[in-house]
């Protein structure tokens, strides 16, 4: 099971960073229009080879909409970008996983998107003992390459982590 916490304003403009459709994992958007009205919706999909457009559609008033993300691209890494137009939204990502030979989802988790791009992001959870794996997913929506340099604080202090470069719509 998943869950997610809610957002307290709908935005024009959502990121959301992580997403995989290959190895038995499946990727959704989920979009809800609040709006008395209905709105556009135009959807892109950055990957580590570049962007691939994704579903343009209009969202009835008051309705919600899941987006398999699989129909459109076969990656490990695959960020979302979704813009609105005519009234807000609300952007969520889920993704499951079936191991291989199963039938059925083993697991599943979800986020809120962000809707607006930054420099500096700070996350506090994580853990690599006992069995754990954390991954930090980083989305470029922007047109140049950027520059991460990633910095993990730890119970014994910070540790240098990865610093890379990202290209663009990546």
């Amino acid at each position: 099971g998943h869950d997610s916490i809610g957002v307290v304003n709908p935005s024009s403009n959502w990121y959301l960073a992580e997403g995989t459709t290959k190895g038995g994992w499946e990727t959704w958007v989920l979009v809800q229009n609040p709006n008395p009205n209905e709105v556009n919706v135009d959807m892109v999909f950055q990957t580590g080879t570049g962007q691939v457009q994704g579903p343009q559609e209009t969202l009835g008033a008051g309705s919600r909409k899941s987006y398999l993300v699989d129909l459109y691209v076969d990656t490990f890494d695959v960020s979302t970008q979704v813009t609105s137009y005519m009234g807000d939204v609300v952007c969520e990502r889920a993704v499951y996983f079936t191991p291989e030979g199963r039938t059925i989802r083993e697991l599943g988790h979800d986020s809120i998107g962000v809707v607006s791009p930054s420099d500096t992001w700070y996350l506090p959870e994580g853990a690599t003992a006992g069995g754990f794996d954390t991954w930090v997913l980083v989305q470029n929506p922007n047109p140049d390459w950027v520059n991460i340099d990633m910095r993990f604080q730890t119970g014994g202090g910070e540790v240098q982590g990865p610093v890379d470069s990202i290209p663009p719509h990546s």
